[in-house]
Protein backbone atom coordinates (compact mmCIF):
# COMPACT_ATOMS: atom_id res chain seq x y z
CA UNK A 1 0.00 0.00 0.00
CA UNK A 2 3.25 2.32 0.84
CA UNK A 3 3.97 2.06 -3.24
CA UNK A 4 0.35 1.81 -4.37
CA UNK A 5 -0.47 5.65 -2.71
CA UNK A 6 2.99 6.59 -3.04
CA UNK A 7 2.95 7.23 0.93
CA UNK A 8 6.55 8.50 1.95
CA UNK A 9 5.78 10.49 5.42
CA UNK A 10 7.33 9.08 8.43
CA UNK A 11 3.65 9.06 10.81
CA UNK A 12 1.73 8.12 7.77
CA UNK A 13 4.44 4.89 6.90
CA UNK A 14 3.84 3.80 10.65
CA UNK A 15 -0.01 4.17 10.97
CA UNK A 16 0.16 1.81 7.88
CA UNK A 17 2.52 -0.73 9.18
CA UNK A 18 0.13 -0.50 12.25
CA UNK A 19 -3.11 -0.94 10.38
CA UNK A 20 -1.36 -4.04 8.24
CA UNK A 21 0.44 -5.46 11.46
CA UNK A 22 -3.47 -6.36 12.49
CA UNK A 23 -3.12 -9.00 8.94
CA UNK A 24 -0.51 -10.86 9.78
CA UNK A 25 -2.57 -14.17 10.22
CA UNK A 26 -2.73 -16.18 13.65
CA UNK A 27 -1.56 -19.48 14.18
CA UNK A 28 -3.41 -22.03 11.42
CA UNK A 29 -4.59 -18.79 9.34
CA UNK A 30 -4.00 -17.19 6.03
CA UNK A 31 -4.95 -13.56 5.41
CA UNK A 32 -5.19 -11.30 2.31
CA UNK A 33 -6.35 -8.10 1.20
CA UNK A 34 -8.79 -7.91 -1.01
CA UNK A 35 -9.10 -4.67 -3.24
CA UNK A 36 -12.08 -4.65 -5.75
CA UNK A 37 -11.23 -1.58 -8.54
CA UNK A 38 -13.13 0.22 -10.06
CA UNK A 39 -11.56 2.98 -12.02
CA UNK A 40 -14.92 5.15 -13.28
CA UNK A 41 -15.45 7.43 -10.94
CA UNK A 42 -19.04 8.00 -11.34
CA UNK A 43 -19.55 4.18 -10.89
CA UNK A 44 -17.74 3.29 -8.09
CA UNK A 45 -20.98 3.77 -5.62
CA UNK A 46 -23.37 1.93 -7.92
CA UNK A 47 -20.83 -1.22 -8.75
CA UNK A 48 -20.13 -1.50 -4.55
CA UNK A 49 -23.61 -1.60 -3.94
CA UNK A 50 -24.45 -4.63 -5.98
CA UNK A 51 -21.06 -6.34 -4.28
CA UNK A 52 -22.96 -6.13 -0.78
CA UNK A 53 -22.88 -9.32 0.59
CA UNK A 54 -19.65 -10.26 -0.67
CA UNK A 55 -18.10 -11.14 2.68
CA UNK A 56 -20.57 -14.23 2.45
CA UNK A 57 -19.30 -15.24 -1.05
CA UNK A 58 -15.46 -15.91 -0.43
CA UNK A 59 -13.67 -19.25 0.18
CA UNK A 60 -10.74 -20.99 -0.31
CA UNK A 61 -11.17 -24.58 -1.71
CA UNK A 62 -8.50 -27.13 -1.18
CA UNK A 63 -9.73 -30.30 -4.17
CA UNK A 64 -13.42 -31.31 -2.77
CA UNK A 65 -12.58 -32.26 0.65
CA UNK A 66 -12.49 -28.79 2.21
CA UNK A 67 -14.35 -24.83 1.47
CA UNK A 68 -13.08 -22.65 3.90
CA UNK A 69 -15.22 -19.76 4.36
CA UNK A 70 -13.65 -16.22 4.45
CA UNK A 71 -14.16 -14.34 7.71
CA UNK A 72 -14.07 -10.39 6.84
CA UNK A 73 -13.11 -7.72 9.03
CA UNK A 74 -16.22 -6.29 10.71
CA UNK A 75 -16.77 -2.75 9.92
CA UNK A 76 -15.90 -2.31 6.45
CA UNK A 77 -19.64 -3.14 4.84
CA UNK A 78 -23.39 -2.63 6.18
CA UNK A 79 -26.47 -3.41 4.55
CA UNK A 80 -25.95 -0.14 2.31
CA UNK A 81 -22.25 0.75 1.49
CA UNK A 82 -19.31 -1.78 0.96
CA UNK A 83 -15.52 -0.43 1.58
CA UNK A 84 -13.64 -1.20 -1.97
CA UNK A 85 -10.96 -2.51 0.85
CA UNK A 86 -11.50 -5.71 2.15
CA UNK A 87 -9.55 -7.67 4.78
CA UNK A 88 -10.33 -11.86 5.08
CA UNK A 89 -8.94 -14.41 7.18
CA UNK A 90 -9.07 -17.94 6.07
CA UNK A 91 -8.63 -20.56 9.11
CA UNK A 92 -7.58 -23.85 8.33
CA UNK A 93 -8.12 -27.06 10.52
CA UNK A 94 -5.47 -29.26 10.57
CA UNK A 95 -6.46 -31.79 7.85
CA UNK A 96 -7.17 -28.61 5.93
CA UNK A 97 -3.73 -27.25 6.40
CA UNK A 98 -2.12 -30.93 5.78
CA UNK A 99 -4.26 -30.85 2.30
CA UNK A 100 -2.69 -27.48 1.92
CA UNK A 101 0.68 -28.41 2.17
CA UNK A 102 0.59 -31.70 0.49
CA UNK A 103 -0.05 -29.95 -3.07
CA UNK A 104 -2.37 -33.42 -3.82
CA UNK A 105 -5.14 -31.29 -4.75
CA UNK A 106 -6.07 -27.65 -6.44
CA UNK A 107 -6.12 -24.98 -4.16
CA UNK A 108 -8.75 -22.15 -5.46
CA UNK A 109 -9.66 -19.05 -4.27
CA UNK A 110 -13.50 -18.45 -4.79
CA UNK A 111 -15.81 -15.78 -5.34
CA UNK A 112 -19.66 -16.94 -5.40
CA UNK A 113 -21.53 -13.89 -5.23
CA UNK A 114 -24.60 -13.14 -7.13
CA UNK A 115 -23.34 -10.14 -9.27
CA UNK A 116 -19.67 -11.68 -9.40
CA UNK A 117 -18.20 -14.73 -9.78
CA UNK A 118 -14.95 -15.65 -10.19
CA UNK A 119 -12.21 -18.10 -9.19
CA UNK A 120 -8.13 -18.72 -9.77
CA UNK A 121 -6.28 -21.25 -8.66
CA UNK A 122 -3.28 -20.43 -6.74
CA UNK A 123 0.09 -21.17 -8.39
CA UNK A 124 2.80 -23.76 -7.19
CA UNK A 125 5.22 -21.01 -6.37
CA UNK A 126 2.47 -18.87 -4.41
CA UNK A 127 1.35 -22.03 -2.67
CA UNK A 128 4.72 -23.18 -1.22
CA UNK A 129 4.84 -19.64 -0.35
CA UNK A 130 1.36 -19.61 1.85
CA UNK A 131 2.44 -22.86 2.90
CA UNK A 132 5.49 -21.97 4.64
CA UNK A 133 3.40 -19.53 6.99
CA UNK A 134 1.20 -22.74 7.75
Amino acid sequence: MLRAEHITDIDKIRFEATVYNEMIPGDSELSATMLIEITGQDQIRPKLVRLIGIDQAVSLRIGSQFTIPGVFEGGRSTEDNLSAVQYVRFSLSPEARVAFRDGQDDVHLVIAHPNYRAQTVLSPETRRSLASDL
